[in-house]
């Protein structure tokens, strides 16, 4: 008779799936005609909060040249990682055009 041993993921083998298969975020904005734009990376202290980001944005905005700010999405890294694992963000920027025809009844 073989006999098998079934082993539970221990926390960082737990921590890696979540990252592989279901840390996901998906956003999308309208953009207008003729601007040009950028897409940023802010490292913010732990201390501000989603209360902060109106002020945020108004200081941005008062920045030469800069016309208006969007907030996609956020997020707070693990404060520990696997050995050997870095928290990395991944973008892939997809402009795309909508069809907005209204649809006929």
């Amino acid at each position: 008779m073989a006999v098998t041993t079934i082993t539970e993921p221990t926390g960082d083998d737990l921590t890696k799936l979540v990252f592989a298969k279901r840390l996901r975020a998906n956003s999308s904005m309208d953009l207008a005609n003729d601007t040009k734009y950028a897409l940023c990376i802010l490292q913010l202290a732990g201390a501000v909060t989603q209360e902060d980001y109106p002020t945020l944005k108004t200081q941005i905005i008062a920045i030469t040249g800069i016309q208006d700010v969007d907030l996609l999405m956020d997020h707070q890294t693990k404060a520990a990682v696997p050995e050997n694992h870095t928290q990395v963000l991944s973008v892939a920027a997809d402009i795309k055009l909508r069809d907005d025809t209204p649809a006929l009844e």
